[in-house]
């Protein structure tokens, strides 16, 4: 096992997450290992870093440590939908398999990482199971997924689930301002960008420095997409619903972050709607009162529903094309048009 000279422990390597990193340096430290693991949490939670970490700290040396991080270590691979597809297919599990039975060149254990697997078929999920269910020695496997109920209930039982927390924003805001120098730059030079990316991030830190990266030198201008949005659903007329709907982001995790920004707008037009003196998360007050004065506090929740719904259904693989049609028509009715 890895020596805290030569590597930092799991606690020093994810920040928060002290049940996830207390499982897992409890199995590292008895040598009880899982076989497999499933890592669930939203996109930018540190499900990935998690388990390079993990292989890391079996790699007993710093130089092998730096090669999976770097990802250019042959015995850990990241495996997710390859360029071009949304789902990872039967194929791409075989390929897995066979890989599985080749011994590690550099270390004493392979790894596989497989990301996306909530958005991974059925007859995929099928073969993967039977690779966990009896895996060769040695072989580990972290799946990795923003909701494992979208797993096969035969998947789910062979792995434990590990959970990825997100954080409040007041916590997350303390965090980036310690922790990126870019974020208190942000902060300093446009405190309603830096909101948004507090609000938009979901919690989730990746997500945040994600936003950031998009933030610094470049004007995200994402909260106005989601306000004009927001603008054409209340224009009340059926066909600029349809309009905006269908308008919105075409890949699947571009989609679902436009979604969460539209949630958080709809929180905030909640929250305003109670009192006027409200702490909004998404910034843009005159607007947000602007917004609030049009809808009925029934109709907001009643489209975070839909929205949330909506957002379910995308990362369960639906059609994209089909589920927007939907949420169209829900709108509407929601709106009695």
């Amino acid at each position: 096992m890895a020596t805290a000279e030569l590597l930092p422990d799991l606690s020093g390597c994810i920040y928060g997450n002290s049940v996830a990193v207390g499982m897992l340096s409890s199995d590292l430290a008895e040598h009880k290992l899982a076989h497999a693991y499933i890592v669930e949490g939203p996109s930018g939670s540190g499900k990935k870093l998690l388990s390079l970490s993990v292989c890391a700290l079996m790699s007993e040396s710093a130089a092998m440590a730096k090669k999976i991080y770097d990802g250019i270590c042959p015995d850990v691979r990241v495996i997710g939908a390859a360029e071009g597809r949304k789902t990872i297919g039967v194929d791409d599990v075989r390929t897995i398999r066979r890989d599985a039975y080749i011994k590690p060149n550099d270390l004493e254990f392979k790894a596989f990482v497989v990301d996306g697997c909530d958005c991974m078929t059925a007859q995929a999920q099928n073969a993967l199971l039977k690779i966990i269910e009896e895996p060769p020695s040695a072989t580990y496997f972290f799946l990795l997924c923003e909701n494992s109920a979208f797993l096969l209930p035969t998947v789910r039982s062979r792995a434990p689930v590990i959970r990825m927390q997100v954080f409040e924003p007041d916590e997350l805001k303390k965090y980036l301002l310690s922790h990126d120098e870019r974020a208190k730059r942000l902060m300093q030079s446009d405190p309603e960008q830096f909101e948004y990316v507090v609000s938009a991030s979901g919690g989730a830190i990746g997500a945040a420095v994600g936003l950031i990266d998009r933030s610094v030198g470049k004007k995200d201008d994402a909260r106005k997409n989601a306000v004009a949005f927001f603008e054409k659903i209340l224009s009340r007329r059926t066909a600029d619903v349809y309009a905006a709907v269908m308008s919105m982001p075409a890949k699947r995790d571009e989609l679902s972050g436009f979604v969460r920004l539209v949630r958080a707008l709809l929180r905030d037009l909640a929250a305003f709607r109670i009192s006027r003196e409200a702490e909004l998360l998404y910034g843009m007050p005159k607007k947000v009162a602007e917004l609030a004065d049009k809808i009925s506090p029934s109709r907001i929740m009643a489209l975070d529903g839909l929205a949330g719904r909506f957002d379910e259904n995308i990362r369960a693989n639906v059609n994209i094309t089909s589920a927007k049609f939907e949420l169209a028509s829900d709108i509407c009715a929601v709106l009695g048009l």
